[in-house]
């Protein structure tokens, strides 16, 4: 199958979701993104907003903040959201909870990037809308950036096709499994 083709199958499987199932889904998310042992220490992170039956990390990202305080060194979590700039780039922007305007944030600044998907393999390939935002994005990226893909079990397949630009995720997270290292 070509990308289109698993682009269209993997929508398909998210549209017949139920509102009730995403939501259980995104919540089932957090217990196993928790479980990455770096997560915690992370100051800042790139989320996104879901759309198009996403899986949501609202709730892990709720969690990790709760947690982070928590910790030894009771540091806040910082939540970036990309932002398009132009035609074929976006960047990652903070929004400041007192005023309600907006920064953009140098990616050396990141420490993790929760990336969102159509769908990923168990070898951390990433099928997205077919733009090349994230692609592109994800070659700016420091190395010590850790890049999160999260997808449903159901949009999580063995193998997709990929093109010489497309860029693996390291960790790939479910509602019921974590595969680590696979960048």
């Amino acid at each position: 199958m070509n990308k289109d083709t698993f682009r269209r199958e993997a929508r398909k499987i998210r549209d017949q979701m139920s509102r009730g199932t995403i939501v259980a889904s995104s919540e089932a998310l957090v217990s196993q993104l928790l479980t990455l042992p770096f997560l915690p220490a992370a100051r800042v992170v790139a989320a996104y907003e879901p759309m198009h039956g996403e899986i949501s990390p609202s709730s892990a990202l709720e969690r990790l903040s709760e947690l982070a305080r928590m910790s030894a060194h009771g540091h806040k979590v910082q939540v970036a959201l990309p932002h398009i700039t132009g035609v074929h780039e976006m960047e990652m922007r903070i929004v400041c909870a007192d005023t309600g305007t907006d920064m953009s944030i140098d990616v050396d600044e990141l420490d993790v990037v929760l990336v969102p998907g159509v769908a990923f393999s168990t070898q951390g390939d990433r099928l997205g809308y077919g733009k090349g935002f994230y692609d592109r994005f994800l070659t700016t990226l420091p190395p010590h950036v850790v890049t999160i893909g999260l997808t449903y079990d159901e949009t999580l397949f063995d193998e997709l096709p990929t093109e010489p630009h497309d860029r693996r995720v390291a960790y790939v997270v479910t509602p019921t499994r974590v595969i680590a290292g696979v960048s």
